[in-house]
């Protein structure tokens, strides 16, 4: 008869390992900024800290808070941060269209991560049906205004033809759907679950554009010099996602709580955020977060056969040499 431990057991067996590692001197630091606040996707960051997971690899991280997605580029850009996590299409335009100097380490998501959404009375799963739309996007000319564009275009559909509105990516944008001031918006997987806690007739439909979703983004001058302490937070994130995968999800999400995540707030909504967040995460074992070169070979050719960046060689775009060593 197999038996789980209790959240009691694990949290004191996590704080026993952790403390002493986190008190050694010469703990080498890396600052990482999220996409936005501290959110359930993006827990395998949030739990290597809290377990001890980082410390135990000799790391000091500093998690940062972003605003979006754009920002933690900039910051990586600038010098302000070491990594960051961010959606592929940004990641891709930046280093294309703008010459950005940024490497992906790893793929965390190489599936679909945005969803369509609209009223389940008029779910719209059909983007031949938009012409002639309104469609909500978080920024125009960010990463959902562009995976619009390139769904518009592979169904025949002129881009110019639908109309754009900025819509938050929040369950209170259904209430722009209700009012007839947009049909539809793309938007990230969590707002579904709050729109369904709340009894919404939402209908959801995944954007499978062949993109990679997230992605860790360094510099290669932050890659050349600071490659073993890279290799070291690609070991621990992966050891929190096999510390997550082997616990409950109470437990999981206690490991979550020293940090100011919104949706702890409603039990149900935080399982359903983690459930998700797990499913998204690559290929269990030594393939997960490796970069598959046919993803950012299609990547590049759909999106500049599209005219949507131009073109770069993929293999520049990101290195398999520090997942391999974690």
């Amino acid at each position: 008869m197999s038996h789980h431990p209790t959240r009691r057991g694990v949290l004191a067996g996590l704080a026993a390992l952790a403390l002493p590692l986190r008190a050694q001197a010469g703990a080498e630091r890396l600052t990482y900024v999220t996409p936005y606040g501290f959110d359930i996707t993006f827990y395998e960051a949030l739990i290597a800290q809290s377990a001890g997971l980082f410390a135990a690899q000799g790391l000091d991280v500093a998690i940062e808070p972003g605003q979006n997605a754009v920002q933690g580029i900039q910051q990586v850009l600038a010098g302000g941060a070491d990594l960051t996590r961010t959606v592929g299409i940004n990641m891709l335009r930046a280093v294309a269209d703008q010459g950005a100097p940024l490497v992906a380490i790893a793929t965390l998501v190489p599936g679909p991560f945005f969803n369509f959404y609209a009223h389940a009375d008029r779910p719209l799963t059909d983007p031949s049906a938009l012409a002639g739309r309104t469609v909500g996007i978080v920024a125009h000319r960010g990463a959902t205004d562009i995976a619009l564009d390139l769904m518009l275009i592979e169904a025949g559909v002129d881009p110019a033809t639908v109309t754009r509105e900025i819509a938050p990516d929040t369950g209170a944008t259904f209430a722009l759907v209700q009012a007839g001031r947009i049909d539809g918006w793309i938007g990230g997987p969590s707002t579904l679950h709050r729109m369904q806690a709340a009894g919404l007739p939402v209908s959801a439909s995944r954007i499978d554009n062949g993109i990679p979703s997230q992605v860790l983004v360094a510099t290669p001058e932050v890659i050349d010099r600071r490659g073993d302490a890279l290799v070291a937070y690609l070991r621990a994130i992966r050891a929190a996602v096999a510390l997550a995968d082997s616990l409950p999800p109470a437990d999981a999400l206690a490991l979550l709580a020293g940090f100011d995540v919104p949706a702890l707030a409603d039990p149900a909504i935080a399982r359903a955020d983690l459930g998700m967040a797990r499913g998204f995460i690559s290929d269990s074992g030594r393939n997960r977060f490796v970069n598959a070169p046919d993803l950012w070979a299609g990547a590049v050719a759909r999106l500049a056969g599209a005219g949507l960046m131009a073109p770069v060689a993929p293999d520049l775009l990101y290195t398999n040499a520090l997942i391999d060593r974690a």
